[in-house]
């Protein structure tokens, strides 16, 4: 989190060539999904850059993706269900980060 906070995502995401690898991307995903409860602004803001990046074709990470997003997709709604101690959960940035988490964990 103390890295994520010392530069952008865009910054990072949109380097080319890609400045992270897939599994390296799908761990950052992972990591950052693991605990929404604290710091939730910056790691809503790294995952629906990370989660844009992820290929779940991808011959490497594509069989892990749709578990790792579906744990992810459960943190963010427990976060959902209280959104007075939440306030992210009202930005436009987690509601898109849910739909495409959603989408892509099926």
């Amino acid at each position: 989190v103390w890295l994520c906070r010392s530069t952008q995502p865009a910054r990072i995401f949109s380097a080319r060539p890609p400045a992270l690898t897939p599994p390296v991307v799908l761990s950052l995903v992972q990591q950052l999904g693991f605990d929404l409860s604290a710091d939730a602004q910056v790691k809503v803001q790294w995952l629906s850059q990370a989660v844009m990046a992820l290929d779940p074709k991808d011959p490497v990470i594509g069989p892990h993706v749709p578990g790792i997003l579906r744990d992810v997709l459960a943190k963010l709604s427990a976060l959902e269900a209280n959104p007075a101690g939440h306030p992210v959960t009202q930005e436009t940035d987690f509601r898109v980060l849910v739909h495409v988490v959603r989408s892509m964990s099926q």
